[in-house]
């Protein structure tokens, strides 16, 4: 009974040392394979593994030919070295990438709405500086028609000023001459009334 007693720490220690060092690994894609209860082949199957699931590497053999896995199934078993690896698995990084080009093409279609919210709202915005332009355009077309128009009348008014101006002056002249050659009436002289 004292040997199993002192026994059963360094049993413990061998049995869940290996617990403690477990890595992920995976099955290799091309494969499907079995668990064996033992590390050989001839040691009773207890299920199979599909190829590409993602496994936890317990320890291998001493010969290395096997290796002691935990499955997605939390089976407990051996399998053969060299259908194990600690690279992820074709199946898993296709998942993987599968979901990321759903995000990717999400955002992408984001994008393209946003580009085509931008497009619409460009489009608004070149349609309104053409109108502004055209409005632009006319309000000068309008001025220079009015200055125009303005210089026309100044000109206008300068032709009737200098007609007027001429036929005033002319009137003038005609009436001192008229009045000169009028006959004036004569004053008495001394006559204080």
């Amino acid at each position: 009974m004292f040997k199993l007693l002192k026994a059963l720490p360094i049993a413990l220690l061998f049995i869940f040392s290996p617990l403690s060092q477990a890595q992920t690994g995976y099955i290799s894609d091309n494969v499907f394979i079995y668990i064996h209860s033992g590390p050989s082949e001839n040691f009773r199957i207890i299920g199979s593994v599909p190829a590409g699931t993602e496994i936890e590497i317990i320890e291998q053999s001493k010969d290395q030919k096997f290796t002691k896995i935990i499955d997605n199934k939390k089976r407990t078993g051996w399998v053969q070295s060299q259908f194990t690896s600690t690279q992820q698995s074709l199946k898993i990084k296709y998942e993987q990438l599968k979901q990321q080009l759903a995000s990717e093409q999400s955002k992408n279609q984001a994008l393209n709405s946003n580009s085509a919210s931008f497009t619409q709202q460009r489009n608004q915005l070149n349609s309104r500086i053409d109108q502004l332009s055209q409005e632009l355009q006319e309000a000068n077309q309008a001025k220079e028609q009015a200055l125009a128009q303005l210089v026309g009348e100044d000109e206008d008014i300068k032709i009737k000023w200098l007609v007027n101006g001429g036929l005033l002056a002319g009137i003038s002249m005609l009436i001192g001459i008229i009045i000169t050659y009028l006959p004036s009436k004569k004053k008495k002289k001394g006559n204080w009334a």
